[in-house]
């Protein structure tokens, strides 16, 4: 692509359309785990070595000098509930105004989510392609990076050339999907066009049964990578699971691929197609309940039992603020427990105005409404303080600085009890040991973690735990998708 000009842009949001809080501009500026909004010259050397995917096609760019990028905005705010109007016009406007400025612009490439939804747009992806496409035309190359949860529709596919999505559940591959998405855009600017196609499957698959690492997905997986090196005409053949706390026609599991001839394109669809769904009754997951999960863990205090809280994963849209898993480790008198991330701005407030080792009543947690769920009053003792600000540890987020805001280690002061909470004033998802060491908790002398986390949590906790439960507990992000009531899916969608 000799002396090409590319405008790159980022835009990404995971929606819970069943959380109560609205992902607003706002959200998009702040930095927490992810940097805030950030614009044009700021953008390359603020993402550079993140495990991202807009990182990952700078970085596959960087060897061919012939290229001039154009960073317009990359955004992303933490998964919540529906983006609001102003928020996804105002940083559309800005990817919108940002490409029209571009002088023969040669093609663009977009870090997007494929879940988003906006209170006046279900597809939310869809609709800012629309919006581009009226910009530069039908021909100009146009490559997105997906998240494996994307729920991908028609318009995403039409209205785009090509389409990367991770092939990881933890996402490690973040950054490796955004230089297989640079990959296709070569091909695509070499004057080379590609058939593609797509295939909805007709199930709904939650979360906690889509970890690549674990079967049936790790199967799933490999046969993807398998069907991507069979034939040199199949360009790329990609498998997104889909977010089913999103409440939209377009919801579920979807195949896109991309070749030389439609030929190829329909019969490796097929092909994928068939074998997940030979897979989808393995898809269904049976999950513990908190008191179960919690009496399990306390059998054996000697090795460490990781809970996930699952339906109070923050990562997912919940509010990481339900109380379920907690009054179970309480009650089933645990020893050296421990809870992450609990996210009360007002204990964590009261934490740091008392000091280390002050003891004060509160109502913990259990504020948002959740059905089943209440504050837990009790008497607490700050145990450790910091300011939230630490660099994170593991493969999935290396190379960023998180900037969660201040946080406590608090002992809940009950006989019989050693439980300890880990709070803060911003929502976190616990999937990085460096959140117990920021408050010097050497995570390998636990007995029990609970993380309010879905998956992402194993590329971290899995080293060093004897057993993982996953726990189906109050919260906002449902993964027993039987009882979820859904109004908008797909006639004869189907739930594992």
């Amino acid at each position: 692509m000799p002396n090409s000009n590319i405008a790159i842009a980022g835009f990404q949001h995971e929606t819970n359309t069943f959380s109560p809080d609205l992902a607003t501009y706002a959200e998009f500026m702040k930095e927490d785990g992810w940097p805030g909004l950030t614009e044009k010259s700021d953008i390359i050397p603020r993402l550079k070595n993140m495990n991202l995917p807009m990182a990952g096609f700078i970085e596959a760019v960087s060897v061919n000098k012939n290229i001039l990028l154009h960073p317009i905005v990359w955004a992303s705010a933490e998964p919540c509930g529906y983006v609001t109007q102003d928020a996804f016009d105002k940083i559309a406007a800005k990817i919108c105004d940002g490409i029209a400025e571009i002088k023969s612009l040669d093609g663009i490439y977009l870090d997007l989510h494929g879940a988003m939804v906006t209170q006046n747009y279900q597809d939310g992806e869809g609709e800012l392609l629309r919006r581009i496409r009226q910009l530069v035309g039908p021909s100009l190359p146009i490559v997105v990076s997906l998240d494996l949860h994307a729920n991908i529709s028609p318009a995403m596919v039409e209205l785009s050339s090509a389409i990367a999505i991770f092939r990881n559940y933890p996402h490690l591959d973040m950054a490796r999907s955004g230089a297989r998405a640079y990959t296709l855009l070569q091909h695509l600017s070499a004057g080379k066009p590609l058939q593609k196609t797509m295939h909805q499957l007709p199930f709904l698959v939650p979360l906690t049964s889509q970890c690549t690492d674990l079967e049936p997905c790790k199967s799933i997986y490999k046969n993807l990578e398998q069907l991507n090196n069979t034939d040199e005409s199949l360009i790329s053949l990609d498998f997104a699971l889909g977010f089913p706390a999103a409440d939209t026609y377009d919801c579920g599991p979807c195949v896109v691929a991309y070749g030389t001839d439609q030929q190829t394109v329909d019969t490796a669809i097929n092909t994928m197609t068939a074998i997940v769904l030979e897979q989808e009754a393995a898809l269904s997951q049976t999950l513990f309940s908190a008191d179960t999960a919690a009496k399990k863990a306390t059998l054996n205090n000697s090795q460490l039992v990781v809970i996930a809280d699952a339906q109070d994963n923050p990562g997912a849209g919940a509010t990481s603020n339900t109380t379920g898993v907690l009054r179970a480790l309480l009650k089933h008198k645990a020893k050296q427990a421990y809870v992450a991330v609990l996210n009360d701005v007002e204990v964590t407030t009261q934490a740091h105005k008392q000091g280390l080792g002050a003891r004060f009543r509160a109502e913990l947690g259990g504020q948002n409404n959740v059905f089943n769920d209440q504050p837990l009053k009790c008497e607490l003792e700050v145990c450790q303080l910091a300011d939230g600000d630490f660099e994170f540890e593991g493969e999935m987020y290396h190379g960023i600085t998180a900037h969660v805001g201040p946080m406590a280690l608090l002992k809940v002061i009950e006989e019989g009890s050693d439980v300890y909470v880990i709070t803060g004033i911003n929502r976190v998802q616990c999937l990085d040991l460096a959140i117990f060491k920021h408050l010097n908790v050497n995570p390998q002398t636990a007995s029990v973690i609970a993380v309010k986390s879905s998956v992402h949590f194993r590329a971290d906790f899995s080293p060093i735990a004897n057993e993982i439960l996953i726990v189906a507990s109050p919260g906002h992000h449902p993964c027993e998708l039987e009882t979820v009531l859904y109004k908008h899916l797909r006639d004869g969608m189907r739930r594992c």
